[in-house]
């Protein structure tokens, strides 16, 4: 066992006195998921809107909608060009105000006002509570003008900041399940990069691995006074070291510096701690497949960013077919990002991702023994 833990330790070293691999593992995943993350951060949130009663309170609420912080409002002339938009990603939703919004409002009658989501979209949950919050305002001040019993019109300016309660409604109509729960766009971009760079690394850094076996270093270890075990184990830990290295790194940055809400910290560090044994199999694994330290590097990366699109690190795997998500779970990118999202977007414990964990650990289990089988060979000859 010490020995196994002293060859980790002297890799992670290796790793962070070459200033090359640091940048590229540590530095480089932080800086693109920071430009990303702010970036997306600062979009404008594109909200449509079919106004069919085209009166003065209903020109109130989109008012009201269209001064939510980065809200930008776009007409249609329909519920169903807007159903479309919607379901094409041109917003991120949308409202229906009926015919007859404002005489309803005047009259006492309940009126509603029906948001239009696809919860798939993580922009969903912002439009649903900007909606929410101008309808709960406006019928606030309609409640109270009606409660006077004076002229609606007189009362109304009077009145606008004194009213509480609610009139009127907010129902949804949904293009999907709603996968997110509270999870913005910004956790989501985060989590995606975290899960793509950490395998991305493991793989890249193989190449160590393929060096190591070509000058003889591995054999020349065996040769010292360290069982065949200690050395695999040393190796594993290895990848293992770095990948915790990694998302302690980005996990801590992004939480302070562009206030990432990763959930339960105990049940993220397991979720993890479970994908990172993941991609230490896969960089022990491709690091004795490869026959050369540029194979290693230059078919990595290619590989590991499409497994990432597949497990949805790219766009969620909510807006692609059927067939498509079941691929997509076939990498263990999508059980490591279902069990972030169910942590951080709906408030999942560690009970609650036992499920993906148990999966992650299959993946680890069936990597890391292939992994150790050919490295094993290759030791021992």
């Amino acid at each position: 066992m010490r020995s196994a833990l002293t060859i980790a330790s002297y890799g992670v070293r290796r790793l962070l006195r070459d200033r090359i691999a640091v940048f590229f593992v540590f530095l480089l995943p932080f800086l693109i998921i920071v430009v990303i993350g702010l970036g997306a951060r600062d979009e404008e949130m594109l909200v449509g809107y079919v106004d069919g009663s085209g009166d003065d309170l209903a020109l109130e609420l989109r008012e009201r909608i269209d001064a939510g912080e980065n809200v930008e409002l776009r007409s249609y002339s329909g519920t169903e060009s807007l159903l479309r938009a919607v379901r094409h990603g041109a917003v991120s939703g949308g409202i229906v105000i009926p015919p007859g919004y404002g005489d309803d409002l005047r009259s006492g009658r309940t009126a509603v006002v029906t948001a239009v989501l696809d919860q798939s979209d993580p922009g969903s949950t912002a439009v649903r509570t900007v909606v929410s919050a101008a309808v709960a305002d406006q019928a606030a001040v309609v409640q109270a003008v009606l409660f006077t019993g004076e002229t609606f019109d007189q009362a109304l300016p009077t009145v606008a900041n004194l009213a509480t309660g609610a009139l009127g409604g907010v129902t949804t109509t949904s293009t999907g399940d709603d996968p997110f729960g509270a999870l913005d766009v910004l956790s989501y971009i985060t989590f995606g990069e975290l899960i793509l760079f950490v395998f991305l690394s493991s793989m890249t850094g193989a190449g160590d691995l393929v060096e190591a076996r070509r000058l003889g270093i591995i054999r020349r270890s065996y040769a010292a006074p360290v069982r065949a075990g200690s050395l695999l184990a040393g190796q594993g830990a290895t990848y293992f070291g770095v990948a915790l290295l990694q998302t302690l790194l980005i996990v801590g940055v992004t939480a302070t510096v562009i206030r990432v809400h990763w959930g339960s910290l105990v049940g993220l560090a397991v979720v993890m701690a479970a994908f990172a044994l993941v991609a230490s199999g896969v960089g022990m694994l491709t690091g004795t497949i490869a026959r050369t330290n540029e194979q290693a590097t230059s078919v990595g990366p290619p590989v590991g960013i499409a497994l990432a699109m597949l497990g949805g690190c790219m766009w969620p795997l909510e807006v692609v077919s059927p067939t498509m998500q079941t691929i997509g779970h076939a990498t263990p990118h999508a059980w490591a990002l279902d069990a972030m999202i169910e942590l951080a977007g709906k408030d999942g414990g560690l009970s609650d991702v036992a499920a993906e964990v148990g999966v992650l650990l299959c993946f680890a289990a069936a990597f890391l023994v292939a992994g150790t089988w050919r490295l094993r060979r290759t030791i021992t000859g």
